[in-house]
C-alpha cells in the first residue's frame, strides 16, 4: 500500500492531523527550552531574575539583556527549591515525557500516510487516544505555577503561551484522527459485486441429458449462499440451498 491508495478526503485529514500535530510538537520543545515561561510578579532572592523556565533563569534587561542563565550566584540558597522542588520536577518530567513520546508518534503519523498504516479505524483511534493521553500528560508542565519559586505569584510569559496551543494542537489533531472517513472501501465493494453478480457453476445443459448448476451469492453480513439447481431429463428440478458462515465453517475445519 502507498500513499495513492487513500482516497483525496481521507489523505487530506492526515496531512491536516499531522501538520497540526508537528505544529504542538514544536510548540512543545519551545516551552521546555525557554527561560521565559512564566513571570515571577513576587520579589525573588537577590532580584536576579524576572522570570523562569524548567530549566533556567530570565535575567532583567537592565542586567543582562533578558538573558538566560542557570544559577543565581548572588543567591545561592534560593536556587535549592528551584532544582529540588517536588512540583517543579514533576513539571519537568510531564513536559519531557510527554515531548518525548510525542516525537516518536509524529513520525508514525508522517511515515504512517506512506506506508498505508492509517487507513484502519483501529490505527486510528489508537493515534488518537495516544495525542489525547500526552495532551493530559503534557498538561502537568503547570504544575510550575504551585512551585516554591512562584510562591510569590506568577503570570503568563511565552513559554505558557506555547504550552496553552501545544495541548490545544494536540487536542484538535486527535479529534480530527477521530472523524477521519475510511478511505479503503475494497472490501465492501468487493460484497456488493460478488452479491449482485452471482457465479454460476455450470452452462445450460443439452436436451435429455441431466445437469447441475451452482450458484453462489455471498450476502452484505459475510455468509455464502450455495444454490444448487439439478434439472432432470424429464424437465423436473431440484434446488438445494445451503448457507455458510464464514467464521462457523472455519472453526469446523480447525477441529477436522
Amino acid at each position: 500500500m502507498a500513499c495513492f491508495k487513500y482516497n483525496r478526503k481521507s489523505f487530506l485529514f492526515f496531512v491536516i492531523a499531522a501538520i497540526i500535530f508537528t505544529i504542538g510538537f514544536c510548540l512543545s520543545v519551545i516551552s521546555i527550552a525557554t527561560c521565559s515561561f512564566v513571570t515571577s510578579d513576587g520579589e525573588n532572592e537577590g532580584g536576579e531574575f524576572v522570570g523562569f523556565g524548567l530549566f533556567w533563569f530570565e535575567a532583567p534587561t537592565n542586567v543582562f539583556g533578558n538573558q538566560c542563565f542557570f544559577f543565581d550566584w548572588d543567591s545561592p540558597l534560593g536556587n535549592v527549591p528551584y532544582w529540588t522542588g517536588r512540583k517543579i520536577n514533576a513539571a519537568r518530567i510531564c513536559a519531557c515525557l510527554a515531548s518525548f513520546f510525542a516525537f516518536w508518534l509524529m513520525c508514525v503519523m508522517w511515515m504512517g500516510m506512506c506506508c498505508g498504516c492509517l487507513h484502519g479505524k483501529v490505527m486510528r483511534t489508537l493515534l488518537a487516544i495516544s495525542s489525547f493521553f500526552l495532551m493530559a500528560l503534557f498538561g502537568g508542565i503547570f504544575a510550575i505555577y504551585g512551585s516554591f519559586s512562584c510562591r510569590g505569584g506568577c503570570s503568563f510569559n511565552k513559554g505558557s503561551w506555547c504550552a496553552l496551543f501545544t495541548m490545544i494542537c494536540w487536542f484538535i489533531s486527535g479529534m480530527i484522527l477521530c472523524c477521519t472517513p475510511s478511505s479503503h472501501n475494497d472490501g465492501d465493494d468487493g460484497k456488493a459485486s460478488a452479491a449482485a453478480s452471482p457465479v454460476a457453476g455450470a452452462a445450460a445443459p443439452a436436451q435429455g441429458e441431466q445437469s447441475v448448476a451452482v450458484e453462489t451469492f455471498t450476502n452484505e453480513d459475510g455468509t455464502v449462499v450455495t444454490k444448487t439447481t439439478t434439472t432432470n431429463p424429464d424437465g423436473s428440478k431440484q434446488i438445494e440451498e445451503v448457507t455458510e458462515t464464514p467464521l462457523v465453517q472455519a472453526v469446523v475445519d480447525e477441529k477436522v
